[in-house]
């Protein structure tokens, strides 16, 4: 025979009652407390909604992109645009489309090895 004690906690998680305190809104501890749980009782969560627009297999729009590769030559012939013709690394970074750092990355190593 259950006790009267179970019988009240079952109906204190009846679906009505859960429906009505989660409805997709509130916090954790918002329906922690609408259950008869101290707020120092209740999960913690490091999120407490979820956006409504976004569902969980929807890629973020702002994702980062693949990493491009470029070819040893590709790298060399930047390289000697800085270097020999002594143009600055943010001006050809421009003009072929890669990264300044990476471009300074590029230069620094070189000027390393053959310096």
């Amino acid at each position: 025979m259950p006790s009267p004690n179970s019988e009240l906690q079952h109906e204190a998680f009846s679906p009505e009652r859960i429906r009505a305190a989660w409805s997709g809104t509130a916090s954790v501890q918002d329906a922690a407390q609408a259950f008869g749980m101290s707020r120092s009782e209740a999960p913690r969560s490091s999120r407490t909604a979820v956006p409504q627009d976004r569902s969980p297999g929807r890629r973020r729009e702002h994702a980062a992109q693949r990493r491009r590769k470029f070819s040893p030559e590709f790298r060399d012939e930047a390289v000697k645009m800085v270097v020999v013709e002594s143009r600055p690394i943010t001006e050809v970074a421009r003009e072929i489309q890669v990264n300044e750092g990476t471009l300074g990355t590029w230069v620094s190593r070189y000027r390393q090895e053959y310096a």
